[in-house]
């Protein structure tokens, strides 16, 4: 391997931040403790609150129905009040978090959300749609070097089954992402660097 000057490497060198995940408890503790549900009030539009009510059915199926829901927007939030209201969301003692929706303009406000709750000892899986899985991916890659992202491939067109449809394709990952420990964490929170 060639070694050059840094004059003439442009790339240089960058040091980037890797989070230590919250430890991940199994199906039968997340069962005995509270899931938290934070919408960005993206859920709002058209029929993506299906997100939401779809991971409900599948949580229900498996006997965990204790939940709290909170909505509120990132809008108008620097980092620091990001970090703030994920330590308010936190008083809630979660056994784990679902935070949605990283579809586009909000993405990157509400990853630092997810970051926040994970450093704060909260299994956190983000549920994301393109355009805004990119922008969510680029985030956490260089503010956390790994999260649980989940991408649903969804538009404002797309119906209720649709929806339905995709979480139930991503089960198995949301579930993995809040109950996996170890090198399948690992897997699960990776996030490929596109370019670098």
């Amino acid at each position: 391997m060639v070694k050059l000057h840094p004059l003439l490497d442009p790339r240089g060198i960058q040091k980037r931040t890797v989070i230590k995940l919250a430890h991940r408890p199994t199906i039968e503790e997340l069962g005995k403790g509270k899931i938290l549900f934070y919408n960005n009030t993206k859920l709002g539009f058209c029929n993506y609150y299906t997100v939401f009510d779809r991971i409900k059915e599948h949580f229900t199926e498996l006997g965990i129905t204790n939940w709290v829901e909170y909505t509120e927007t990132v809008r108008g939030k620097d980092a620091a009040m990001l970090e703030d209201y994920a330590a308010m969301l936190s008083k809630e003692k979660p056994a784990a978090a679902i935070v949605a929706f990283g579809d586009m303009g909000t993405s990157s406000s509400t990853t630092v959300i997810a970051i926040e709750l994970e450093k704060l000892g909260i299994p956190t899986v983000y549920m994301t749609a393109p355009p805004g899985t990119g922008i969510t991916e680029g985030v956490g890659l260089y503010r956390a070097g790994n999260l649980c992202m989940c991408s649903v491939d969804v538009m404002q067109a797309s119906t209720v089954e649709e929806i339905a449809e995709q979480v139930d394709r991503k089960w198995d990952y949301i579930l993995g992402s809040l109950t996996e420990n170890g090198e399948k964490l690992e897997k699960l929170a990776k996030i490929p660097a596109k370019m670098d």
